[in-house]
């Protein structure tokens, strides 16, 4: 037999259901191994409920006429409101015995549950809605019959082999009125946990994508139920999108939707039978998602006011200040505020410079411990402009630490500040306290990268060139150099500069830029001593350092309106 499909109705009086107490078919196994000696077809209703009136109808899928009928008359359900129909090697005396084996054909035939009398039925009488209560077209991985499905009126012919396992396995009625194939039950409950089931894994319900996104992926998974092809299955899949022409799909790999604006989309999956019929019991999922667009502003300040989860495009020119490697983070500011860009996914592929102007920066604010962090999600481009010189606002370590988010990522000089730990040397991701007066704040060594960690901490007053920034709320600065903490300076515009061999080996040092104007040349030491002043000629220049104990220096030097500073090492 071939159990292809098993859907039950009432033609004539109601819904054949359990739960409106009418009497159905609970559950057929037409084939087993070899001569089928253990067929037999389950009946179910109310516990000790009198059959009389009733008949059971064998139907043939060769002539689609009748080739048995049982006469119900005289037999009743049993305590748990079962009765059986059987061979005679399972029969009792409570049973309708239908004699030798193989007598319940193995399909595609159909069974049916008349209010009427087995004389109604001489073998070879055709379908007939007069009386009928209930019917199932059933198979075991045969074609569809569609003469009994269209007489009965029914939808779905169940296949006893759908998993594979017809010998060992039966057709179920679920208590949704569908049918579902597994291992037998004689007269006990079916197996109801296995009806057929759709989920929708992703997206997530209301999810927002980027405004960059035109094709989302919609996963699912189906529970109990053969999605397949030319009516070897349970049925297929209609799914739409946006109330749109619905599209049939009969696999269960993703559906990707693409060409998509931005905006909100609305995608609907649907279980259907082998005619396209919505199952008995609906099987329904609906996912809404969002397209996001980017909304325009044309400053950081304007930007640091937007809300966190929200995409922006940043118009005006930023300039970058300082860049790092891990995680791709770069610090940028105009003249209103700065932010902290974290390109984990390296979004940005242009390669940019200290200096280099930015514009047109798109992208998801957002934040981490306290933080605020604008996430792009494109790359903006080359350069808009370069040789740009950022000054530091002047703050006072008060004002810093009463108004710390109106310099966060910013880089701001904080004038006469002490070490607590002066004379020290600095660790990797340490904090350390700093004061100025009665104000006392903290120094964060966040760059592990920086030239300062593992150097002595300076004694005495110094101007800190810092970014602002916070943890959890709390206030902090972060420098970006050794320059930064013992001259207060952290620019690097001199085009072309480079110091060099560094780490400084045979008393001299090359001192090159781009340009041939006067250079000064400051050498101090990690207390901000000025130890060497020299002033030269020329692109390339040879500094003698002979005469200064070895050690570690700031290098300052400045050109016109430039200056650049290096951590310098002598040896």
């Amino acid at each position: 037999m071939k159990k292809n499909y098993f859907f039950t109705f009432l033609l004539t009086l109601l819904f054949a259901s359990i739960t409106y107490g009418q009497l159905v078919i609970n559950e057929v196994d037409a084939d087993q191994a070899g001569t089928d000696t253990s067929e037999f077809i389950e009946l179910k209703w109310t516990a000790n409920t009198s059959l009389n009136g009733y008949v059971v109808v064998l139907f043939n899928g060769s002539s689609d006429t009748s080739y048995a009928a049982y006469d119900l008359d005289g037999y009743s359900t049993d305590a748990n409101g079962f009765f059986i129909l059987t061979t005679t090697s399972q029969a009792t005396a409570s049973d309708i015995d239908m004699g030798a084996d193989n007598t319940l054909q193995n399909g595609a035939d159909a069974i049916a549950i008349y209010q009427a009398d087995a004389s109604d039925f001489p073998n070879g009488t055709a379908v007939s809605d007069r009386g009928l209560i209930d019917a199932i077209v059933y198979g075991t991985n045969d074609p569809d019959d569609t003469g009994l499905l269209t007489a009965f009126g029914l939808s779905v012919q169940y296949d006893e082999g759908l998993n594979g396992n017809k010998d060992t396995e039966s057709i179920q009625r679920h208590t949704d009125g569908t049918y579902q194939v597994l291992a037998p039950t004689f007269r006990a409950e079916n197996n109801t946990s296995s009806a057929a089931g759709l989920s929708i894994t992703s997206p997530r319900e209301n999810q927002i994508f980027n405004p960059e996104t035109t094709a989302v992926d919609v996963s699912f998974t189906v529970d109990n139920f053969n999605v397949a092809s030319g009516g070897t299955g349970d049925g297929y899949i209609v799914y739409s999108i946006d109330r749109g022409t619905p599209v049939d799909k009969f696999d269960t790999s993703d559906i990707t939707f693409d060409s998509l604006t931005e905006g909100e989309h609305s995608v609907v999956i649907e279980l259907v039978d082998n005619g396209g019929n919505s199952l008995s019991t609906p099987v329904t999922e609906t996912v809404s998602f969002t397209i996001a667009s980017y909304t325009q502003v044309a400053d950081l300040s304007a930007l640091r006011a937007g809300t966190e989860g929200e995409y922006y495009e940043l118009t005006g020119e930023v300039v970058l200040t300082y860049a790092r490697s891990s995680r791709n983070q770069k610090y940028i500011q105009d003249r209103t505020a700065g932010i902290l860009i974290d390109d984990s996914s390296g979004n940005i592929t242009t390669s940019y410079n200290v200096g280099d102007g930015i514009t047109g920066i798109r992208g998801v604010l957002g934040s981490f411990r306290g933080i605020l962090q604008f996430v792009p999600q494109t790359d903006p481009g080359a350069p808009s402009s370069t040789g740009n010189r950022i000054t530091p606002e002047i703050v006072t370590l008060a004002d810093f630490e009463a108004n710390s988010e109106n310099y966060e990522s910013e880089l701001i000089e904080i004038q006469d500040v002490t070490f607590t730990d002066a004379g020290s040397t600095f660790a990797a991701s340490t904090s350390y306290d700093i004061t100025t007066g009665a104000t006392t704040s903290t120094f964060r060594t966040n760059f592990s990268e920086a030239d300062y960690i593992g150097e002595t901490i300076p004694t005495g007053s110094v101007n800190l060139t810092v970014f602002g920034a916070e943890f959890d709320g709390d206030p902090q600065v972060i420098a970006i150099d050794l320059g930064g903490i013992v001259l207060g300076v952290k620019i690097d515009d001199i085009k072309g500069f480079s110091a060099y061999p560094n780490p400084v080996i045979n008393h001299t040092v090359s001192i090159t830029s781009n340009s041939s104007d006067t250079k000064t040349i400051v050498l101090y030491n990690v207390l901000g001593k000025e130890v060497f002043n020299q002033k030269v000629n020329g692109l390339t220049n040879t500094i003698d350092v002979s005469k200064i104990q070895s050690g570690i220096y700031i290098l300052k030097v400045t050109q016109g309106d430039s200056i650049s500073t290096r951590k310098l090492v002598i040896q």
